[in-house]
């Protein structure tokens, strides 16, 4: 038993430490920054070197979380540590692995691009106005007027090919991020504990239907001769005044009577005999809760169970 609560007890292990790495964007450019959340669980958590990131990038932003948790007198502590960084290049940049006290997170690559994304505002707020007309919405009351077109003849003259215009890089391919995972296994500690668990089910429910009277299997039938033996012992009790000796007596006697579902106390016993006979094993079991039996004889209760066994009322 005390193996099984061990066992019981035992069963949830301290879970191996995980560092959990994520980014907030899969494109970060040069010079923007982005935020990288690392998040780490075990024990004798401690805060990790961040120099090793100062060749890359710039640190901009740092915020720290700790938080201890309790379980079977076991504890397990949390870290969560976000970074804002800012790249100082561009190219394939690697975000190191960083140690929090013997738990190492994965490195991450990373391709930071140096173009921007050029914005089409040439019918917003910000587009230029015609020249003459500082103002456009500013009219006076009067309708717009569209300037005239300007005199081509007055520009100066140009000599060779119009230059080709510029050929525009291909947009950069969204880059992946990538979020790593320290899984764990358990190993065999669930089905041991759910076999130990099993087990003390079981001999709970065998204790419980053997003390109600319960016994597995067909038992065997008496021995030639046990059966008088018995009664001979239940009449020596019976008359000489031992009605504990004679309870004993009776009990082994139902338990021979009855192999499949033996009484387990006199007035049971009581309950499956002739009337006659009951009311003698009903004054003795007053008698034991009276008095302790005190003062009790029965000459006549071992003649009554040989009538019984005969199959005389």
């Amino acid at each position: 038993m005390r193996l099984w609560i061990l066992l019981l007890t035992l069963w949830p292990l301290s879970v191996p430490a995980k560092v959990e790495v994520d980014l907030d964007t899969s494109t970060p450019r040069l010079d923007e920054p982005f935020r990288v959340s690392f998040s780490a669980r075990g024990n004798h958590l401690s805060q990790p070197d961040l120099s090793v990131l100062q060749r890359d990038f710039r640190i901009v932003g740092r915020r720290v979380s700790r938080s201890t948790h309790r379980f079977n007198d076991r504890s397990e502590e949390f870290m969560g540590l976000d970074l804002t960084l800012t790249p100082t290049h561009a190219g394939t940049l690697e975000i190191p692995p960083l140690d929090f006290g013997g738990e190492r997170s994965d490195a991450i690559r990373i391709r930071v691009t140096a173009t921007r994304p050029v914005a089409d505002d040439t019918q917003g707020s910000d587009a230029m106005p015609w020249p003459g007309n500082p103002n456009p919405f500013d009219m006076g009351g009067m309708p717009m007027q569209m300037p005239p077109p300007p005199d081509e003849s007055t520009w100066p003259a140009t000599s060779g090919p119009a230059p080709a215009p510029a050929a525009s890089s291909p947009p950069p391919a969204p880059l992946r991020t990538r979020s790593t995972t320290i899984r764990y296994d358990p190993g065999p500690w669930p089905w041991m504990a759910a076999l130990a668990l099993t087990g003390w089910i079981a001999t709970a429910l065998t204790w419980w239907l053997r003390s109600r009277g319960w016994r597995p299997g067909r038992a065997q039938p008496p021995a030639p001769g046990e059966m008088d033996a018995l009664i001979a012992r239940i009449g020596r009790a019976a008359t000489g005044g031992d009605p504990t000796e004679t309870r004993a007596a009776l009990m082994q006697w139902g338990r021979m009577r009855w192999p499949d579902s033996p009484p387990s106390n006199l007035r049971l016993l009581a309950a499956r005999c002739p009337s006659l006979l009951q009311t003698h094993l009903l004054r003795l079991d007053t008698a034991l809760g009276r008095a302790g039996g005190a003062g009790w004889s029965d000459p006549e209760l071992s003649g009554l169970i040989q009538a019984f066994e005969k199959g005389e009322s």
